[in-house]
């Protein structure tokens, strides 16, 4: 726990001589998503006309080809944004050009897309799992209830239903925490090898989680205050902060082996 005090502290420190910097890059960043997701809605509202035998797919493919365009158009703003936190976590100088360093290269685009649409395939890979056993779980908890049709029991089997629900999504949690390091391994190498990130990123991860977790612990009231709008401009760009700090201390610490040097 102690560990994750000072790197929290240090993450706090350096937001507090950045923090105009990080809330303008958050807000940019932040936009980029907003688009992304305006656009997606308007494919939901398109596609709802779909479903109401008055067909809108010319405007649904169009809106969704603008999606996918926007979602992936950011990947190197976000990646950025992540080699920014890097950068002043060390110590570095920085400024708002920063944000849009991997714009400044075919190659360096092609590796933040490269990085980012990686972990979107793993992350839908984990949802689509998650929700096929969620589901598998709920008709057998509802095909039980109505067999034996016996109120307690049927209770009993919606406490069962619960319980199994949290596993399943705890066990996502950890199966997503795995990547954590990945974007900031990709920003140390180039991420010229996504898949030797990912690699080096599991093995941090399985070593480096005690102080993960005890970050979050210690942060829980900020990540609290994010529901409000204001106070994102603070906690999450410190949230960044503090994965930053983790993040180099973590690949500081792990053998060459571990941390993929000179291969991502």
């Amino acid at each position: 726990m102690e560990a994750a005090k000072k790197v929290i502290s240090e993450a706090k420190a350096v937001f507090c001589g950045n923090g105009a910097l990080f809330a303008t890059a958050y807000v940019m960043k932040l936009s980029c998503t907003m688009i992304s997701a305006l656009l997606v809605y308007c494919v939901l509202i398109c596609a709802q006309g779909v479903f109401d035998n008055s067909p809108d797919v010319i405007p649904v493919i169009a809106f969704g080809v603008l999606a996918l365009v926007s979602v992936i158009a950011s990947f190197p703003l976000r990646l950025g944004y992540k080699r920014m936190t890097v950068m002043l976590s060390k110590g570095y100088s920085a400024d708002i050009s920063d944000l849009f360093y991997y714009y400044s290269d075919l190659k360096l685009i092609k590796g933040s897309v490269k990085v980012y649409s990686g972990l979107v395939l793993r992350v839908l890979i984990g949802v689509a799992l998650v929700f096929s056993v969620e589901r598998a779980v709920y008709f057998a908890a509802v095909t039980l209830s109505f067999s034996i049709q016996n109120p307690e029991v049927g209770s009993l089997t919606n406490v069962i239903y619960s319980i199994l629900t949290a596993c399943v999504i705890i066990i996502f949690i950890l199966y997503m925490f795995r990547y954590v390091y990945v974007t900031y391994l990709a920003v140390e190498n180039n991420c010229n090898s996504l898949n030797k990130c990912v690699k080096a990123s599991v093995m941090l991860a399985r070593s480096e989680k005690n102080k993960f977790f005890g970050c979050l612990v210690h942060m829980v009231h900020l990540i609290a205050l994010s529901l409000l709008v204001f106070p994102l401009l603070y906690t999450m760009p410190v949230f960044s902060l503090v994965s930053a700090v983790l993040a180099k201390h973590s690949i500081a610490s792990a053998n060459p082996g571990d941390r993929g040097d000179g291969s991502c």
